[in-house]
Protein backbone atom coordinates (compact mmCIF):
# COMPACT_ATOMS: atom_id res chain seq x y z
CA UNK A 1 0.00 0.00 0.00
CA UNK A 2 1.29 3.59 -0.75
CA UNK A 3 0.99 6.35 1.68
CA UNK A 4 1.31 10.20 0.46
CA UNK A 5 4.23 11.64 1.77
CA UNK A 6 4.04 15.36 3.21
CA UNK A 7 6.55 17.72 0.58
CA UNK A 8 8.05 21.34 1.29
CA UNK A 9 7.81 20.74 5.40
CA UNK A 10 9.84 22.99 6.58
CA UNK A 11 10.65 22.92 9.99
CA UNK A 12 13.52 24.15 12.24
CA UNK A 13 15.51 21.66 13.98
CA UNK A 14 15.78 22.61 17.89
CA UNK A 15 18.99 22.45 20.30
CA UNK A 16 16.56 21.20 23.17
CA UNK A 17 13.20 20.72 23.65
CA UNK A 18 11.90 23.76 23.80
CA UNK A 19 14.07 26.23 21.66
CA UNK A 20 15.52 26.76 17.93
CA UNK A 21 18.49 28.31 17.41
CA UNK A 22 16.96 31.48 16.36
CA UNK A 23 14.78 31.47 19.77
CA UNK A 24 17.71 30.65 21.18
CA UNK A 25 19.25 33.57 19.66
CA UNK A 26 16.86 36.03 20.66
CA UNK A 27 16.58 34.87 24.13
CA UNK A 28 19.80 35.10 25.31
CA UNK A 29 20.86 38.47 23.17
CA UNK A 30 18.30 40.11 25.47
CA UNK A 31 19.53 38.76 28.62
CA UNK A 32 23.31 39.96 27.61
CA UNK A 33 21.39 43.52 27.16
CA UNK A 34 19.90 43.84 29.66
CA UNK A 35 22.83 42.22 32.10
CA UNK A 36 24.74 45.28 30.15
CA UNK A 37 22.67 47.77 31.55
CA UNK A 38 22.34 46.58 34.83
CA UNK A 39 26.21 46.68 35.34
CA UNK A 40 26.24 50.01 33.76
CA UNK A 41 23.60 51.70 35.67
CA UNK A 42 22.00 49.91 38.76
CA UNK A 43 19.14 47.65 39.52
CA UNK A 44 15.84 49.19 38.58
CA UNK A 45 17.37 50.50 35.15
CA UNK A 46 18.46 47.12 34.40
CA UNK A 47 15.49 45.64 35.42
CA UNK A 48 13.33 47.63 33.63
CA UNK A 49 15.26 46.78 30.45
CA UNK A 50 14.90 43.31 31.47
CA UNK A 51 11.25 43.05 30.96
CA UNK A 52 11.53 45.45 28.09
CA UNK A 53 14.30 43.63 25.94
CA UNK A 54 12.45 40.11 26.86
CA UNK A 55 9.10 40.84 26.04
CA UNK A 56 10.45 41.74 22.57
CA UNK A 57 12.49 39.01 22.33
CA UNK A 58 10.04 36.36 23.00
CA UNK A 59 7.61 38.18 20.69
CA UNK A 60 10.16 37.61 18.23
CA UNK A 61 11.18 34.26 19.06
CA UNK A 62 7.41 32.57 19.27
CA UNK A 63 5.02 35.24 18.21
CA UNK A 64 3.34 34.66 15.13
CA UNK A 65 0.64 36.56 12.43
CA UNK A 66 -1.58 34.56 10.13
CA UNK A 67 0.88 31.93 10.49
CA UNK A 68 4.11 33.94 9.44
CA UNK A 69 6.80 34.52 11.47
CA UNK A 70 6.76 37.96 14.01
CA UNK A 71 10.25 38.39 11.97
CA UNK A 72 9.07 37.94 8.42
CA UNK A 73 5.71 39.88 8.95
CA UNK A 74 8.34 42.96 10.47
CA UNK A 75 10.99 42.87 7.35
CA UNK A 76 8.09 42.04 4.67
CA UNK A 77 6.54 45.76 6.35
CA UNK A 78 9.68 47.55 5.77
CA UNK A 79 10.01 46.15 2.60
CA UNK A 80 6.48 47.05 1.73
CA UNK A 81 7.07 50.25 2.96
CA UNK A 82 10.32 51.35 1.85
CA UNK A 83 10.04 50.26 -1.94
CA UNK A 84 8.31 52.24 -4.87
CA UNK A 85 4.68 52.46 -5.40
CA UNK A 86 3.64 53.92 -8.71
CA UNK A 87 -0.01 53.19 -9.34
CA UNK A 88 -1.50 54.07 -12.80
CA UNK A 89 -5.03 54.27 -13.79
CA UNK A 90 -5.98 54.38 -17.28
CA UNK A 91 -9.61 55.08 -17.91
CA UNK A 92 -11.31 52.15 -19.94
CA UNK A 93 -13.50 53.31 -23.10
CA UNK A 94 -16.99 51.51 -22.57
CA UNK A 95 -20.15 53.18 -24.03
CA UNK A 96 -22.47 54.34 -22.69
CA UNK A 97 -25.34 51.61 -22.47
CA UNK A 98 -28.09 53.68 -21.57
CA UNK A 99 -28.48 54.81 -24.79
CA UNK A 100 -28.26 52.03 -27.78
CA UNK A 101 -26.58 53.22 -31.36
CA UNK A 102 -28.83 52.25 -34.23
CA UNK A 103 -26.54 49.94 -36.13
CA UNK A 104 -26.23 47.79 -32.32
CA UNK A 105 -29.79 47.51 -32.66
CA UNK A 106 -30.34 46.70 -36.27
CA UNK A 107 -27.55 43.89 -35.47
CA UNK A 108 -29.59 42.74 -32.55
CA UNK A 109 -32.76 42.45 -34.84
CA UNK A 110 -30.51 40.76 -37.95
CA UNK A 111 -29.03 37.85 -35.05
CA UNK A 112 -32.92 37.33 -34.20
CA UNK A 113 -33.46 36.65 -37.40
CA UNK A 114 -30.98 34.18 -37.81
CA UNK A 115 -31.67 32.55 -34.36
CA UNK A 116 -35.39 31.38 -35.55
CA UNK A 117 -35.47 28.08 -36.41
CA UNK A 118 -36.33 28.19 -40.23
CA UNK A 119 -40.06 27.22 -39.74
CA UNK A 120 -42.28 29.84 -41.45
CA UNK A 121 -45.31 30.64 -39.78
CA UNK A 122 -48.73 31.52 -41.61
CA UNK A 123 -49.83 34.67 -41.24
CA UNK A 124 -53.77 35.47 -42.16
CA UNK A 125 -55.17 33.26 -44.53
CA UNK A 126 -55.76 34.74 -48.19
CA UNK A 127 -59.42 34.44 -47.50
CA UNK A 128 -59.10 37.11 -44.03
CA UNK A 129 -57.13 39.35 -46.52
CA UNK A 130 -59.58 39.15 -49.05
CA UNK A 131 -62.61 39.97 -46.70
CA UNK A 132 -60.50 42.85 -45.11
CA UNK A 133 -59.83 44.36 -49.17
CA UNK A 134 -63.95 44.00 -49.52
CA UNK A 135 -64.87 45.81 -46.43
CA UNK A 136 -62.26 48.45 -46.75
CA UNK A 137 -63.08 49.01 -50.74
CA UNK A 138 -65.79 52.06 -50.88
CA UNK A 139 -67.80 51.79 -53.94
Amino acid sequence: MQYNVPQFIERESKISQLFTFKQFIYIVVAILISLAFYLAFSFTVGLFVFFITEGIALALAFGKIEGLPLTKVIVNFFKYKLSPSVYIWKKKEVPFKAFKRIEDVRKEKEDEKEDETGLKVAGRSKLSKLKTNIEIKKD
